[in-house]
């Protein structure tokens, strides 16, 4: 119907005040700190919060946020999914193709943003993650950015 068109209109071209919303309210501390880049330095970083919450933002057929992939991202986070730790020597391959950051208490290891570099789409298996070999999970949560500083739930 045109009323349904205009939602979903109103909702993609909104997505960025919805984006910028969310940010505003909830982020993640463990992420937000680590300075993410590429092994070359030509190559533009992006802030993977940013970045992530965007695509879910933007995963929907009719314009409306998709609950469902708010809460797959949240468990991505949580679960150590979406961030790998790995040695450096072992990380070389992934590195070209991954942002990466120095893990913060353990020299020699880097933590992995597991998103490849052109990776706004899931991958075959439904993921937007990809496996990390040798790697450990870094898990994150997502924290109110404001008064109660407590793990948040996205899809709520």
């Amino acid at each position: 119907s045109l009323f349904d068109a205009a939602v979903c209109a109103y909702h993609k071209d909104n997505v960025y005040e919805l984006l910028n919303e969310c940010k505003a309210r909830a982020y993640s501390h463990r992420v937000w700190e680590l300075e993410f880049g590429f092994q070359n330095p030509k190559q533009s970083s992006k802030d993977p919060w940013h970045t992530d919450l965007r695509d879910c933002l933007l995963a929907t057929e009719n314009g409306e946020p998709n609950l469902g992939v708010l809460r797959e991202l949240q468990h991505a986070y949580t679960s150590g999914e979406a961030f790998r730790v790995v040695h450096r020597d072992k990380a070389k391959a992934v590195m070209k193709n991954h942002q990466f950051a120095n893990h913060p208490t353990r020299p020699g290891h880097v933590i992995v943003w597991a998103r490849h570099l052109d990776s706004s789409r899931r991958n075959a298996q439904g993921s937007w993650w990809s496996h990390i070999p040798h790697s450990r999970p870094y898990k994150c949560t997502i924290e109110a950015m404001q008064g109660d500083i407590s793990e948040v739930d996205l899809a709520s």
